[in-house]
């Protein structure tokens, strides 16, 4: 299979072009994860907003799914950069539904966009992650996420689970260890 599309992208986009619901629905599931990652990016690391992109990301994957007979790409890249579109689109939605601002907080302008191909590397790395959390027990998971994706610190991850400093810290290297073998494993 083509780098470009390691995830099998290219055949589900096409059955589901045919009305495959079962393919349309796989490949809902392979963007949803991506949708929710772009999501949390845009929206920042606030605690206040921790299921913000959860919102965010379903308000895409139902844009997606209204909008996928239009969708006329034929590349995983093309693919990719739609979903992007659509979800940025949701989550600037979203925060003008609930009176944020839309820039970002930093109020500087927005990184250039990657290449296309860069693009899809960095969708389909990002989709491994989350599908390999989505194996993964509930309090590990949850400990990977708060450390990794929100950013807390070992105190206040140790404060939110109830548990001791150190004991976060051993949960988390192990959590870390799982992750890896989980992500060896799609590789073989």
């Amino acid at each position: 299979m083509a780098k470009e599309d390691a995830h099998g992208l290219l055949p589900l986009m096409a059955a589901a072009r045919r009305g495959d619901a079962l393919a349309f629905e796989r490949l809902v599931v392979h963007l949803r994860a991506f949708c929710k990652v772009l999501a949390r990016s845009w929206l920042g690391h606030d605690l206040s907003l921790r299921q913000a992109d959860s919102d965010v990301a379903q308000d895409a994957v139902l844009a997606i799914w209204r909008q996928f007979p239009a969708f006329r790409g034929q590349t995983a890249a093309e693919l990719i950069a739609w979903v992007r579109r659509i979800a940025h689109g949701s989550a600037v939605d979203w925060k003008r539904r609930h009176g944020l601002p839309t820039s970002l907080p930093t109020g500087e302008p927005p990184a250039p966009e990657p290449a296309p191909l860069e693009q899809v590397e960095h969708a389909e790395e990002v989709m491994r992650v989350f599908a390999a959390l989505e194996r993964m027990p509930a309090r590990r998971r949850q400990l990977v996420e708060l450390r990794l994706i929100d950013r807390l610190p070992h105190s206040k991850i140790a404060e939110r689970l109830g548990a001791s400093e150190a004991a976060t810290r051993v949960l988390f290297f192990r959590a870390l260890e799982q992750l890896r073998g989980l992500l060896e494993e799609g590789q073989a």
